[in-house]
């Protein structure tokens, strides 16, 4: 556990927002296990749905979102969505490789 807050540089203070179901790896250690253990915050959402993900990133404050990357893909490309800001040094975390970024 401990080497997966390092890897991600989670701590405390992040407040996570996901869609990714805990039987999944990610959802079970990072979007969870991790947050319990930090004694952070989680919003894991039952379902898929970009409006109400957007809402709870934006009413909950996020400082980190979690999901797969095909849902980050979708997310990104919508054009009916807003684009989201992030806070400094706070960014979206996928399984895989690094998020690609489109500024």
């Amino acid at each position: 556990m401990q080497g997966i807050i390092k890897a991600l540089a989670l701590d405390e203070d992040m407040v996570r927002v996901s869609v990714t179901p805990l039987f999944h790896a990610m959802g079970l250690t990072v979007n969870m296990l991790a947050v319990v253990f930090l004694g952070a915050s989680a919003v894991i959402q039952a379902k898929l749905d970009f409006e109400e993900f957007l809402k709870a990133n934006e009413k909950y404050k996020a400082t980190m979102i979690s999901g797969a990357p095909t849902s980050h893909y979708m997310l990104m490309n919508d054009p009916g969505l807003p684009i989201i800001a992030f806070p400094p040094g706070k960014w979206p975390c996928r399984e895989a490789r690094p998020f690609p970024w489109r500024c």
